[in-house]
């Protein structure tokens, strides 16, 4: 059973007003709990995967001559 103190608490812990009867507390503490307090679903980043930097090593095949394929790949 909920007490008037403890729907309160939580309530103000949530940001939302608790000002009102015991049952207008339970109706405001109702839609958070249903909906998780309307926190969107966390984005889940892929990990990152270490790659070799292709301006680098674009930039070091020209500049040492080593390939005689022009800017777009062509020979």
């Amino acid at each position: 059973m909920w007490t008037v103190q403890k729907l309160k608490r939580d309530l103000s812990s949530r940001g939302a007003s608790t000002l009102g009867r015991k049952q207008n507390l339970v109706e405001r503490l109702e839609p958070y709990d249903r909906n998780f307090d309307f926190k969107p679903d966390p984005i889940i980043l892929p990990q990152s995967v270490p790659t070799k930097c292709w301006i680098s090593a674009t930039f070091g095949d020209y500049a040492q001559g080593s390939s005689s394929k022009d800017v777009n790949g062509a020979d």
